[in-house]
């Protein structure tokens, strides 16, 4: 299974346990998908008045995260995964490679009101970093969206 796919899963299942009020283990450095990680962190990205991109940290592991999501009322996350199908390499061919079968997200939404949705991107960092910890890995929320009705 591509590694940034089986994360993006396994942050979804521990999240949504955390929020619950089940135990959950030390994310990071000790979950399987992070073996090659040098960092896991979470920001938020907007806009400055210029119009560049700007990043603040909003928690530097997956567990400050979770605690994160708790106070700021968050109530579940939920995986989305939009197609990419670009040209000469379907998204079943393409998901063996970082970053590839399709657009992965987390919605992180609350009971009434609007979900936060959250990206990956990874980055290699050196790639001779010691124990292979070539990857550095943001989460960033891109933008707030209302609310779906689930059919």
């Amino acid at each position: 299974m591509n590694g940034s796919i089986a994360q993006i899963v396994a942050l979804t299942c521990h999240a949504n346990a955390f929020l619950r009020g089940m135990h959950v283990p030390m994310f990071f450095p000790d979950n399987s998908t992070c073996q090659f990680c040098d960092w896991v962190r979470f920001v938020t990205i907007s806009r400055t008045l210029f119009g560049k991109s700007r990043e603040t940290t909003v928690a530097d592991d997956p567990n400050n995260w979770f605690q994160h999501l708790k106070a700021d009322n968050i109530i579940g996350v939920r995986l989305s995964c939009a197609p990419q199908n670009k040209p000469g390499i379907s998204d079943r061919m393409a998901s063996a490679f970082v970053g590839g079968g399709g657009t992965w997200a987390m919605e992180a939404f609350r009971e009434r009101g609007k979900s936060s949705i959250w990206l990956a991107r990874w980055h290699v960092w050196n790639e001779k970093a010691p124990e292979s910890r070539i990857w550095r890995v943001d989460y960033g929320r891109v933008t707030e969206a209302s609310p779906k009705k689930l059919s």
